[in-house]
């Protein structure tokens, strides 16, 4: 891929914002160059899933070596040994790292799944007038990466409260507060067709950070099967298919 080293930056978010705005105007207008994204992605996606599988095996094996050595054969000074008090402690630890090795294995599928879908377009949502400036300071802080500046500066956007808010919940989402983003995007949403085009990519959003909350209960299953388009299809696919 002759644009690897300009993606790797972007998807690394080490670029300036006239590098990535350039690379997004580009990714636009020429879909080769946007299948080298979506492979790239995939690569990254790849790698992660490979490290957690690295990670479960290790567990597994510490489990079974566990329930080897924890086979304790009593002696007749079983008085001071305590064979059956020995055995329950045993017996409790195991069960413990047996119920973290599934609840990580669940808990790493979702985030896994959440990572390979979030993509965010941010040209779709810049201001194109100067009294838009704000807006676009809130934008540029959240292009560099600086959520608390990001968040306090749309904060102050009250001439479009829907797109502002909806970018805030990307600033909490990337910042890694998914509890907050999934109240911003589902105020984005909840306010129906006054949210215009953000009213489903909010509740798409609000989807991923239930992923990554491990939050996939009857309002997820829901609104994901009332969710349209070819990336809810694949979502469903990979929550149906995934590690299992």
């Amino acid at each position: 891929m002759k644009n690897a080293a300009r993606i790797e930056k972007y998807l690394n978010r080490a670029m300036s914002r006239e590098e990535a705005q350039q690379l997004e105007v580009e990714l636009k207008a020429d879909e080769s160059l946007m299948e080298e994204l979506k492979l790239q992605r995939l690569m990254r996606f790849s790698i992660q899933m490979n490290r957690k599988e690295e990670l479960r095996q290790k567990l597994k094996q510490a489990q079974e070596k566990s329930s080897k050595t924890n086979k304790i054969t009593p002696t007749k000074r079983s008085f001071f040994n305590k064979p059956i008090q020995i055995l329950a402690i045993a017996a409790s630890f195991t069960l413990l790292l047996l119920a973290g090795y599934f609840l990580l294995r669940q808990q790493d599928r979702n985030t896994v799944i959440a990572d390979a879908n979030y993509t965010f377009d941010i040209l779709n949502v810049r201001g194109e007038t100067a009294q838009e400036k704000l807006l676009d300071d809130g934008i540029d802080a959240l292009e560099a990466s600086n959520y608390a500046e990001a968040i306090e500066l749309l904060k102050q956007v009250k001439y479009d409260p829907i797109r502002a808010r909806y970018l805030i919940g990307h600033a909490h989402y990337q910042a890694g507060d998914y509890q907050a983003a999934k109240s911003d995007f589902e105020a984005v949403f909840s306010q129906g067709a006054a949210a215009g085009d953000y009213k489903s990519e909010a509740e798409w959003y609000w989807l991923l950070t239930k992923l990554q909350l491990d939050e996939l209960d009857d309002q997820f299953e829901t609104r994901l099967n009332q969710a349209k388009g070819k990336r809810v299809q694949v979502l469903t696919k990979q929550l149906n298919t995934f590690w299992r």
